[in-house]
Formats: C-alpha cells, sequence, structure tokens
C-alpha cells in the first residue's frame, strides 16, 4: 500500500529521539524533522502547489 513511500522511511530510534528532542528541550517550537524522509517531503511540500504534492503523495503510495 505504501509503495516507495515507507522505503526511505527513518529508523524508529531517530523519530523517537527527535520525539524526546521536542518535549524535552524546553522551547515553544512545534514542528520537528525527524530523518533524510521528512526532509525531502517536507521540502517537497514547500516547493509545490497543493495539487501537486497530494497527487505525488498518491503516486508513492500506490508503488
Amino acid at each position: 500500500m505504501l509503495g516507495s513511500f515507507s522505503a526511505n522511511a527513518s529508523e524508529p530510534e531517530l523519530v523517537a529521539n527527535v520525539i524526546y528532542e521536542s518535549v524535552t528541550d524546553g522551547s515553544d517550537r512545534l514542528r520537528y524533522r525527524a530523518g533524510a524522509d521528512a526532509e525531502t517531503l517536507l521540502d517537497a511540500r514547500k516547493a509545490q502547489d497543493d495539487t501537486s504534492f497530494i497527487g505525488g503523495l498518491k503516486e508513492q503510495m500506490a508503488g
């Protein structure tokens, strides 16, 4: 179902470390990037309009 989307997923330990950092760093920051896959996804989100981004996600999910 997730196709290539899950092939490049970050390691669970990395995600867990980012989550831990987010709740213990004492800041008001709301968003954290956890891994190269998140970097790629969020950079693509910034660079595309809604229709293009969602279409790309659907293609990746289909595999």
